[in-house]
């Protein structure tokens, strides 16, 4: 008797591709010996083209494309993909549209949409030497030179006791510098450039962030991006159903690694909250018992010098309470950290010489005032000792005996009046040897023009561009012990981070030119938009990268936050297009920086059409989900103290009054773009102010969510790789940590960032990272059929 399956309301389109005819089930049946009966059909496997796409993960008519076919109908269903027109018969692929030479004819009409937008950010990516291939550092050969690394492998873990600051010696640098004549020689006049060669550049960029702008708000193309990332979250979870237990034998295969021994790097660590509330305050505790007497602040004003008794000693006269010198007391408490946070670190950290404002800092904040400037700045009358030695007994020591932690520190460039940040900084990094091979830098960079200008201490925008890098560009100006000091930072730097706060000093007015040079921009004081900020960073980057690359040095690359869900404020930098200032920080994230998305928690609630770029470049998306959980951090009420430009007071104003909700961790949206694939990496962003409970505040991130999301050891280690491959430590490193190069091999090989090609040294790299070779190849292929899938439509 002739079987025949019934028609099926679901697979009634697909039944002409049914792939298993009916002479390989009469085959199938005739291996078995039993008779097969009518109930018998029900367990034959009819695989059909439809079932073969859902093993690869695209759910869609395919077989249709290859033969011209457009669905295109007016009763179609809105949520549904519109149109399917094929440009080529051909399957096209993948790694066509990510070549890594440039196509620098984007201004045209390119076949593919991917493929212009592709174009553009690899154009900037590149002639701004931010791409790993031809950064110096991940060279094979690539060394430390301030650290003799024969007698600290011999020795650093042998001993106890012995951590790499004990083995500083910037003499072998110096040796180094003038052996290779790397001596960077640049004329401040071409950093100016006055020929108006960036209004040329600039006005192409408006052009390609109007482009970017326009396409992202495409309503067919945030309709198809709204169901792929709809898809790609449920694929993961058929995903874990299928291979869970895979991966669980495989890791069993790997002796001796778990989550503990892999490396995990924290990318975002402010220095401004590196530590935690209960080690400075022991730490404050132990030098009032130790050293009271001990002359520690000088008044810029009155002259007058305090010790750490005196210090203390106004806290008592304005509460009334006992000499707290020999009581264990609770120094750091909340009140301290709020005022901390929203008083002092927008206004009096960043902008130091302000003796107006710092004279009418009265009362209990004048303690707070004294205190901050004693133990959490290196620039202050005991020459940062206090920060320094917090910093290596609380951060790095720890990093160290842990051997599988390590952390990229941010750091404020702050203004001081006559002075040079970079050769202060540098120089109290030399003098107190604050030195680790667990520890790197970033320099973040703060908009605040419209201060600076209120304060007179510039006249324009370019004199704050001058004020950041033109120290850079005059190195061969100043004696050669600074210069080394300099430089050793600077071999030190991952990363320029632009910081945007919703409390950015804004106008609420357009600008009807936006092309003007910075040299002409002054405009009473008003602050530039984030996109002209982002412009003159990337064009300072880019000209501060090709002198570092000719005398073959390593190179930066610049990232950049993603404002927070609350920021409404509409963006002043298109004249044809709005959006928000959100919006506009993630566009010229996509289309100038390299090296990631700071709190890019935030950037769940933009587009859906940005989410999804976001992830076919694989741009690096740097979390803290503890820190989002803060009070202190997110409360809308808190804001930061307003400075009047008559400075007549400090006053802190509240726009709000209606109370919201405390925010949770299950609320944060990072373990949803981690399952669709995005690159994402956990960090800790500021212990101080996330109240971290123990001594280990990257274990304390992964543990909380892997308890909370019940992660297997397959996520965590992803999640720690993920660190590994999007941060700025030398490539020789990540080699040994991951496994990967970026040279290219015939093994596998991953995109970060779009760019840059990070190639497996080995057939199967789980023994450096521990992350089963089943799921890297998941990731990749997903990844690779929704970049194909995207040749398929027209948008």
């Amino acid at each position: 008797m002739k079987l025949e399956r019934e028609r099926s309301l679901l697979f009634d389109e697909y039944e002409h591709s049914v792939t298993k005819t009916h002479s390989q089930i009469s085959l199938l049946r005739s291996l078995d010996k039993k008779p097969s009966t009518l109930d018998d059909s029900d367990m034959i496997p009819l695989t059909t083209e439809f079932d073969s796409q859902m093993n690869v993960g695209l759910p869609m008519p395919f077989e249709h494309l290859k033969d011209g076919y457009n669905s295109s109908s007016d009763n179609e269903d809105t949520l549904s993909i519109r149109s399917f027109t094929p440009v080529t018969k051909e399957i096209i692929r993948s790694d066509i549209l990510w070549d890594y030479s440039i196509n620098k004819s984007v201004s045209g009409k390119n076949k593919f949409i991917l493929d212009k937008v592709t174009n553009l950010r690899k154009r900037n990516i590149i002639l701004s030497y931010q791409d790993a291939r031809r950064n110096l550092k991940n060279a094979l050969n690539t060394v430390n030179h301030a650290l003799d690394i024969k007698k600290y492998e011999e020795q650093s873990y042998k001993v106890s006791k012995r951590f790499t600051s004990q083995f500083f010696n910037l003499q072998s640098f110096k040796k180094n510098l003038l052996n290779d004549d790397i001596r960077p020689a640049v004329n401040h006049e071409n950093f100016d450039n006055p020929s108006g060669t960036d209004t040329l550049l600039f006005k192409q960029f408006q052009k390609d962030y109007d482009f970017l702008l326009q396409f992202i708000r495409s309503s067919n193309f945030n309709i198809i991006a709204e169901k792929r990332l709809t898809y790609l979250l449920e694929k993961y979870k058929l995903y874990l159903n299928l291979h869970s237990k895979n991966e669980v034998g495989n890791l069993k295969m790997v002796p001796h690694k778990d989550f503990y021994n892999v490396k995990k790097i924290d990318n975002n660590l402010c220095l401004y909250g590196c530590i935690s509330t209960r080690n400075l305050n022991d730490f404050i505790v132990q030098k009032l018992k130790t050293e009271p007497d001990r002359i520690v602040y000088v008044d810029s004003t009155t002259g007058e010098k305090l010790s750490l008794r005196d210090l203390f000693r106004l806290i008592h006269d304005q509460t009334g309470t006992d000499d707290s010198i020999h009581c264990n007391l609770k120094i750091i408490n909340g009140d301290f950290l709020e005022w901390y946070k929203i008083g002092y670190l927008p206004n009096l950290h960043l902008i130091y010489n302000q003796p107006e404002l710092e004279a009418r800092v009265t009362g209990k904040e004048k303690f707070y005032f004294i205190l901050t400037r004693t133990f959490l700045e290196f620039n202050n009358f005991i020459e940062g000792e206090y920060l320094a030695l917090v910093l290596k007994e609380n951060l790095i020591h720890p990093l160290e005996k842990s051997r599988y932690q390590l952390a990229q520190l941010s750091i404020d460039y702050q203004y001081f009046d006559n002075e040079n940040w970079w050769l202060s900084f540098s120089q109290w990094l030399v003098k107190w040897k604050i030195f680790s091979r667990n520890v790197r830098w970033n320099v973040q960079i703060s908009r605040i023009y419209t201060k600076l200008y209120g304060l007179k201490k510039v006249e324009n925008f370019q004199d704050y561009l001058d004020s950041i890098f033109k120290p850079l560009c005059q190195l061969h100006e100043v004696p050669l012990e600074q210069q080394l000091a300099i430089e050793f930072l600077l071999t030190q730097v991952s990363s320029f981070d632009l910081v945007l706060t919703e409390f950015d000093e804004t106008m609420w007015k357009s600008f009807s030119e936006m092309s003007t040079h910075p040299k002409d921009w002054s405009s009473k004081g008003d602050n530039p938009p984030i996109a002209y900020y982002m412009f003159y960073l990337f064009q300072a980057v880019k000209k501060i990268n090709f002198v570092r690359f000719a005398n073959k040095q390593s190179t930066f690359v610049m990232r950049s936050n993603c404002l927070q869900s609350s920021s409404i404020i509409t963006s002043k930098f298109s004249n044809q297009f709005n959006c928000t200032e959100k919006v506009e920080s993630l566009i010229c994230n996509i289309l100038l920086c390299n090296g990631g998305i700071l709190n890019a928690e935030n950037i769940w609630d933009s587009p859906f059409s940005i989410l999804y770029l976001i992830y076919l470049f694989q741009v690096p998306c740097i979390v803290s989900p503890l820190s989002s959980t803060s009070s202190l951090i997110n409360n809308p009420m808190r804001i930061p103290y307003k400075i009047e430009s008559n400075l007549e007071s400090l006053k802190i104003a509240r726009r709000n009054i209606v109370l919201e909700k405390e925010p949770n961790y299950t609320q944060n949206p990072f373990m949803k773009l981690f399952q669709m694939g995005f690159r994402v990496s956990l960090s800790t962003d500021s212990v101080l102010f996330n109240r971290s409970f123990t001594s280990e505040p990257l274990i304390e991130e992964y543990s909380v969510a892997a308890n909370i999301y019940l992660l297997n050891s397959a996520e965590l280690a992803e999640l720690c790789r993920n660190s590994v491959l999007s941060c700025g430590f030398e490539g020789w490193y990540k080699r040994e940590w991951s496994g990967c190069t970026v040279f290219p091999t015939l093994y596998v090989n991953e995109t970060v960032g779009g760019i840059d090609l990070w190639y497996d040294v080995m057939f199967d790299t789980v023994l450096k990272h521990n992350v089963p070779l089943i799921r890297r190849k998941y990731r990749n292929d997903t990844l690779a059929l929704e970049r194909e899938f995207l040749n398929y439509i027209n948008i």
